[in-house]
């Protein structure tokens, strides 16, 4: 078990009573969980991948532009999984 001192220091440097309570309770046993993603992710091809999401929707990604340039890589274009987490944020 970590010190209560520890906990509550790492609480402080990520600003959040709820991320302190989460530690608290990975370290006493307690699951402070609120949510778990249930998505599978599968290879097609490549660098390209498929996302099932749990509402039965089903993603694409791989890479695009400036970075299969850098690689150098000739594949279908599709968005970075970066792309989408920007999008949800954003948006």
């Amino acid at each position: 078990m970590l010190p209560l001192q520890f906990l509550r220091r790492s609480a402080a440097i990520c600003g959040s009573l709820a991320r302190y309570r989460q530690l608290q309770g990975q370290y006493t046993g307690q699951n402070m969980s609120l949510y778990e993603s249930v998505v599978q992710v599968e290879k097609v091809q490549g660098t390209h991948r498929r996302a099932s999401l749990p509402t039965g929707q089903t993603i694409d990604f791989g890479v695009h532009g400036p970075i299969a340039k850098h690689f150098r890589l000739e594949t279908e274009s599709f968005p970075l999984p970066v792309d989408y987490i920007v999008a949800s944020t954003a948006g």
